[in-house]
């Protein structure tokens, strides 16, 4: 984790006492009540600092630390967390109003919490690799102050990479939407630990369970290229949208690198493979996997890679694999059967609430005890609920050290992080954008 910027803020208590919490309407809420809400305790005269972070994995994070005179730590050293448990503000990015359609989606903010709230907090399996967040609404002072940190931090990224092209990530946070999720800051800069080194790691394993090809670049495939060349890459036809958005990229200029890591291996159960694929993710990743120690970035070792397995397939990649797994169709038809169920449901919006509500009930109701458009809703919202935890990031902190000279290590912290439910106003536009990735990766083969 790296910091970018930083700035003093006046202390100002809030007026009344703050509460936060994900079952109701998120209420405003500026740096200095930030400071106050979220559990520490400011001492008379201290400093009060926020510090922007980059974390990675387009992760926002606003910490704040306090310095005091009255405590008996160092101050260059040892920060003060005002937040016991490490919080941090994670930013949400502005949702174009062009998908938040009434009548289907008109609260991005609510339609976001869906498969968090229905469906994982009541999951016993997945629920303890949640991550807690509450919703707040930071004020326009506090946009402001973090939108000079994230411009600073991107004209920083574009002078180091001698990059041309406009940058996407950390474009700045819309004034009007400033919603925030506060959580745990899973790093490791501001963990400490007597026993030994804390490390920590992020990774967007991406979709590891494979899916049907779309009909229509099936079709697009079959009016471009010759059977010799399709015979000689049929292996191509299972492969990643990873891999096929990377060829994107690629072409676009936006990446040097190809990365041949394949997200199915994940779900294999051999450690072996597993390890042999995220080196390759670490490597050639562009950013979809990082390793930091006690804050740092630096280059993942070979003993990394076998504590990261280690934990991967101690439940968490199951819970990943159960809830991928529920959407095995054509992209293609998922994209004509939306189109049809928001025509035919006169309430679309209460069908899509009661998809998440009843979750849980499905496997006492099975599909010929509901209707057709319920059943058309369904086949839509899995493939959203599969979409949700595919573009999900695990975070797993440990701690390093050493026992009568033996190399050991314990899990700190392994969480599952940015669950925000996909939009389905958006699935049209999903279908082009594979479309045009799979496009891509087979003028990277063929070339």
């Amino acid at each position: 984790m790296e910091e970018y910027g930083q700035g003093e803020i006046e202390v100002i208590p809030p007026e009344e006492e703050v509460t936060t919490s994900t079952d109701s309407s998120p209420r405003e809420m500026n740096i200095e009540e930030g400071i106050n809400t979220l559990g520490m305790e400011l001492i008379e005269n201290g400093d009060a600092n926020w510090i922007y972070c980059n974390e990675g994995n387009n992760n926002i994070a606003v910490v704040f630390k306090v310095f005091t005179e009255k405590s008996n730590l160092d101050r260059k050293f040892h920060p003060i967390i005002d937040f016991i448990d490490n919080s941090v503000f994670r930013i949400k990015k502005k949702v174009k109003d062009k998908y938040l359609v009434k009548g289907i989606i008109d609260d991005e903010m609510t339609y976001s919490q869906y498969f968090y709230d229905h469906i994982a907090k009541n999951d016993k399996d997945i629920k303890p690799f949640l991550c807690k967040y509450d919703e707040v609404i930071l004020s326009t002072q506090a946009v402001e102050s973090i939108n000079a940190a994230i411009k600073e931090d991107r004209d920083k990224m574009i002078a180091e990479a001698h990059i041309n092209y406009p940058l996407k990530t950390f474009q700045g946070i819309d004034t009007d939407l400033r919603y925030a999720s506060v959580m745990a800051n899973l790093g490791s800069r501001y963990s400490t630990s007597s026993k030994g080194v804390v490390k920590h790691v992020e990774l967007k394993l991406g979709l590891i369970v494979p899916k049907p090809m779309q009909k229509s670049f099936t079709k697009h495939l079959n009016d471009t290229y010759s059977v010799e060349q399709l015979e000689r890459t049929k292996w191509f036809r299972n492969k990643s949208r990873f891999n096929a958005k990377q060829a994107s990229l690629k072409k676009q200029g936006r990446s040097d690198t190809f990365c041949s890591y394949n997200p199915h291996i994940m779900t294999s159960g051999e450690p072996e493979a597993m390890k042999m694929a995220l080196q390759e993710l670490f490597t050639n990743g562009s950013g979809y996997a990082k390793i930091f120690k006690q804050g740092e970035q630096y280059e993942v070792s070979e003993r990394d890679i076998e504590i990261i397995v280690e934990f991967l397939c101690q439940g968490v990649i199951k819970q990943i694999e159960k809830y991928q797994s529920l959407d095995k169709s054509d992209l293609d038809e998922i994209n004509e059967i939306y189109q049809e169920v928001i025509i035919e449901d006169p309430s679309p919006a209460d069908s899509i609430t009661h998809y998440f509500e009843t979750f849980h009930q499905r496997s006492t109701l099975g599909e010929s005890d509901i209707n057709l458009v319920e059943y058309k809703w369904r086949r839509v919202l899995d493939w959203i609920v599969s979409e949700t935890v595919k573009d999900s990031s695990i975070m797993i902190r440990w701690v390093e050290y050493l026992e009568d000279d033996i190399p050991k290590h314990s899990l700190d912290t392994l969480k599952i992080i940015d669950v925000d439910t996909k939009l389905c106003t958006k699935i049209p536009n999903y279908t082009k954008e594979i479309f045009t990735f799979f496009v891509s990766y087979a003028e990277y083969l063929f070339r």
